[in-house]
């Protein structure tokens, strides 16, 4: 409060100064050098908020730097107004300085005490951050690579990462010094090559049966991104419980939970789980498979199998938002069969008679990339003013049938409420 006061009384006695000379001039207030400060405090923070919203959270951890030094001096300002303003001089001493040389000694040592002794709140790697995934990454890699080598098996081990790529690899600039490098993979830049579908579809394919993939993605990924890639996989940390939750001990063994169990013991115990950043999420995948067109395998929940029960190859249905109780940040996806299907997947969203959003998706592209489902992914997160009355319109080309229904979405995505 008393930071931000003494701003404010700075700001304000400078923009009146430089209207005191008749006729008052706007190009007087910029000339004062605590505006021309409180504008560069401005323009740096705005251009850290603007880019961590269209591209990358950048607007955290020491970033800020670039920024605060100059509101400091700002304050800095105010504090001296206010010493000549206020304080009353007589015998040529000012008894108000006495008052605020606490203060001005207080405040750089707060930030002082905050720098040095805490750094490590400037250093903590925070939900969203890139170097969180990048070094996730990296433990992944070391602690699968120990594993194979005390079982004397060989790994297969891969990291791929969604992203901006220089934020990648600065980040592992600074982190790769921590861990051994023997046993890392290289990492998979996604960005270099769109990522298109031929590129995710020689990536799935190069993978051998006991494949282990580190998935790191931002908010900005594709919404069919995760569900493509995870689809093909028999384990995914996504969904997985732990197994000392106290739901699954309570639990009598059957042979599926058997099966299970020694499913995690083959990845190894030290398996990193999923978290949710914000700003993106990290995830484990194992065990490479080719999906079948059920709601499981491509991990939807509310799902609903469509049917074309008309006499004409189009197939068309309107289905209220409501049925699958999206959250703000979840994606509504729909999988067909490429191989049965033909021509767009194309959605609409309406409000009452108002149209607020329409997107297709060629199935032909998935076809010629070899896959043998195409999934069409509406993010909500990108729709404006949708509701759970919000009608949902599908028209496919040529279709006998498809799946559509929720998928998760990640509850702290960035700029995004849950």
């Amino acid at each position: 409060m008393l930071f931000t006061g003494v701003l404010v009384y700075a700001i304000q006695y400078h923009i009146r100064i430089a209207y005191l000379p008749k006729p008052a001039s706007f190009k007087r207030i910029l000339q004062q050098p605590t505006i021309l400060l409180t504008l560069g405090f401005l323009l740096v923070f705005a251009f850290g908020y603007i880019y961590s919203v269209v591209r990358a959270p950048i607007l955290q951890n020491n970033a800020l730097y670039f920024a605060f030094p100059l509101i400091i001096l700002v304050a800095a300002s105010g504090i001296t107004t206010l010493r000549n303003q206020l304080g009353d001089t007589q015998n040529g001493i000012n008894r108000f300085e006495k008052r605020t040389q606490p203060l001005a000694i207080l405040l750089p040592a707060l930030l002082l005490y905050n720098t040095i002794y805490q750094k490590q709140f400037l250093t903590l790697e925070r939900k969203g951050s890139h170097h969180r995934i990048v070094e996730q990454s990296l433990q992944f890699a070391e602690n699968q690579t120990k594993s194979h080598q005390t079982r004397g098996t060989n790994s297969d081990l891969h990291i791929w990462l969604d992203g901006p790529t220089d934020n990648y690899q600065f980040h592992k600039g600074q982190t790769l010094y921590k861990h051994k490098t023997e046993g890392i993979p290289p990492t998979v830049y996604f960005e270099s090559a769109g990522p298109t579908l031929p590129f995710i579809a020689q990536q799935l394919k190069s993978l051998k049966p006991g494949a282990q993939v580190f998935l790191g993605l931002q908010s900005g990924s594709q919404p069919w991104l995760l569900p493509l890639i995870e689809s093909h996989f028999n384990h995914t940390s996504r969904y997985q419980e732990p197994l000392t939750s106290t739901s699954q001990s309570k639990l009598p063994p059957t042979n599926t939970r058997e099966k299970s169990n020694k499913n995690e013991e083959s990845l190894n115990p030290n398996t990193l789980a999923h978290e949710f950043l914000i700003g993106g999420e990290w995830l484990t995948l194992a065990e490479p498979r080719e999906p079948q067109f059920t709601p499981e395998d491509f991990h939807l929940t509310e799902s609903q199998p469509i049917y074309n029960s008309t006499d004409t190859t189009l197939l068309s249905t309107t289905i209220e938002i409501s049925d699958f109780n999206p959250r703000p940040n979840d994606v509504i996806l729909i999988v067909v069969k490429t191989d049965a299907c033909r021509g767009d997947i194309e959605t609409s969203l309406w409000n009452n008679q108002t149209q607020i959003d329409w997107r297709s998706t060629k199935i032909a592209d998935y076809q010629t990339a070899g896959f043998h489902y195409a999934l069409h992914a509406i993010k909500m997160a990108d729709i404006p003013n949708w509701n759970q009355r919000t009608l949902l319109r599908v028209r496919i080309g040529s279709a006998s049938q498809c799946l559509i229904g929720k998928y998760l979405g990640n509850p702290y995505l960035y700029g995004v409420k849950p």
